[in-house]
């Protein structure tokens, strides 16, 4: 009964402590008070004051409904909190939003620049934007102002991340400081506009990891070329901004980018069956993603050992025996030979390798993927490059001296089976003489009782299985002298006579 009257205060504070309005917005006249929330209209996102865990402080933010609830995708106050639950949100008649504390303190401010609307309102949209515009104006580029263009530490569809030429203005993503205090960390992600624009990721001023440059399909740093069935990238690069967003093809996906107070990256798909979140990819899977990891004109490569390997042309750079064999790679490796700067220098190609930091490059933006590829070309000294390409070619000399080696080989193998042919074929023939001289031969009555002088008890030798035997007595025809012959009677058949020596 206890236990059932705990509950039932709990649920009571819950629904006097936090109230849903039946908006998705609020107009200079109306506010939102800690305890009371906007839900977008079809129920996806809401909005409200919270806190983290273990915090105190509450803090205007952004989070999942319908799935994830309470998963924190955005915080408006990230470097003020709000000491206690007297937050209030409000707009003016300019579109300013502010959050005040119990003390009519101001904690955080829109500070829109844009020209104020006739009728302002500030909307919670499906897609988690939280948006100032005019009431009766839903054209994305007429807001005066959104959450989309501060991201925090969790990219979402429609989201942009880059930066504007003409106002300087950039988007990016900043980890929090932990998991108690979303105010900016560490850690941003971000499009280094410098030279051909590339994706980094950076611990301070610091760059960690590097996505590659868009090539007009993907980033190039990517392992996996083919076309994602999940998600639209769109790509902008032009005199006016540089960006990069994302889109899923299925509107009951959801997904989202999250960088951790760590500065791990991880992209996640919602899985509705568990019920929790199943991570799609990860941007530092291993040690090939750490920038600079093997230095200087080397390559990376995990399924090897090390995974650090100069560039056919180079060395790597230290001398020393302790150096050499070092899993430090960051030195990273220097021409064998040096550079002629004139006509004698030639380009080697090199293929699936992810391109180098562009940050001091330029590209010709006009062509596109077909006419320009993402092959590298390495200048090396034209010495270098007849070496590389002799490793992998044979002299006429060697060509004719493997065919003469092929041949003679061929020709004993011949010989030597024919030999082992005649040969078995002889023993055979051998085998079936053998035989035959192993027979002994029948003799006639007569020539036997001559030879035994009739079978005289004198010439007997013994008594054998095979019956009595007896030895030559004088020389016949059928027993030269030469020989001491052993004559012995059949007498288990008809077989006759038979004669041993």
């Amino acid at each position: 009964m206890e236990a059932f009257s705990m509950v039932l205060v709990l649920c009571l504070f819950h629904f006097f402590t936090t109230t849903t309005l039946a908006l998705n917005a609020i107009t200079p006249k109306q506010s939102i008070k800690d305890g009371e929330t906007l839900v977008s209209a079809s129920g996806t996102f809401e909005l409200g004051f919270f806190s983290p865990r273990n915090s105190k402080g509450r803090y205007l933010g952004i989070w999942y409904k319908k799935i994830s609830a309470g998963t924190v995708v955005w915080v408006a106050n990230r470097e003020a909190s709000v000491s206690d639950a007297s937050g209030v949100l409000s707009i003016n008649d300019r579109g300013v939003l502010s959050i005040m504390n119990s003390t009519k303190g101001l904690v955080w401010s829109s500070n829109t620049s844009r020209n104020a609307a006739e009728e302002p309102v500030a909307q919670l949209l499906d897609s988690g934007n939280f948006v100032v515009k005019d009431r009766n104006d839903s054209d994305p580029e007429s807001f005066l102002w959104q959450s989309f263009d501060y991201p925090c530490d969790t990219f979402l569809p429609g989201m942009k991340i880059g930066r504007n030429f003409v106002t300087g203005f950039d988007r990016h993503l900043s980890s929090w400081k932990s998991e108690e205090d979303p105010a900016p960390g560490l850690y941003t992600i971000r499009i280094d506009p410098h030279g051909v624009p590339q994706f980094v990721l950076k611990k301070g001023p610091e760059i960690l990891f590097r996505a590659g440059s868009w090539n007009g399909v993907y980033f190039s740093g990517r392992s996996v070329t083919k076309a994602n069935p999940v998600y639209s990238y769109e790509f902008v690069l032009n005199k006016n901004e540089v960006s990069f967003k994302y889109e899923t093809r299925n509107s009951s996906i959801f997904s989202r980018y999250l960088m951790n107070p760590a500065g791990l990256v991880h992209r996640s798909i919602w899985n509705e069956r568990k019920n929790d979140w199943e991570v799609f990819s990860v941007a530092q899977a291993d040690q090939c993603s750490i920038y600079a990891y093997c230095g200087s004109y080397a390559t990376c490569n995990t399924i090897e050992t090390p995974p650090c390997k100069c560039l056919e042309g180079f060395k790597r750079r230290s001398a020393s025996s302790v150096d050499l064999s070092s899993v430090n790679w960051s030195d990273g490796c220097t021409r064998r030979t040096p550079l002629a700067c004139d006509a004698r220098d030639r380009f080697l190609r090199k293929t699936a390798l992810k391109i180098p930091d562009t940050s001091k490059s330029w590209a010709d933006i006009s062509i596109d993927l077909k006419d320009c590829g993402q092959d590298i070309y390495v200048r090396l000294a034209g010495s270098d490059i007849n070496h590389i390409q002799s490793k992998g070619k044979l002299t006429e000399k060697q060509k004719a001296g493997i065919i003469i080696a092929s041949v003679v080989i061929a020709s004993v193998i011949m010989m030597l089976a024919l030999a082992l042919y005649v040969w078995k074929i002889k023993s055979r023939k051998t085998g079936e003489h053998g035989k035959e001289d192993l027979e002994l031969p029948v003799l006639e009555f007569a020539t036997v009782a001559i030879a035994t002088n009739n079978f005289s008890s004198n010439n007997k030798l013994g008594q054998g299985g095979f019956g009595p035997v007896y030895k030559q007595q004088r020389e016949t025809g059928d027993f030269p002298t030469r020989n001491m012959t052993i004559i012995f009677l059949d007498t288990r058949g008809d077989c006759g006579w038979k004669r041993g020596h």
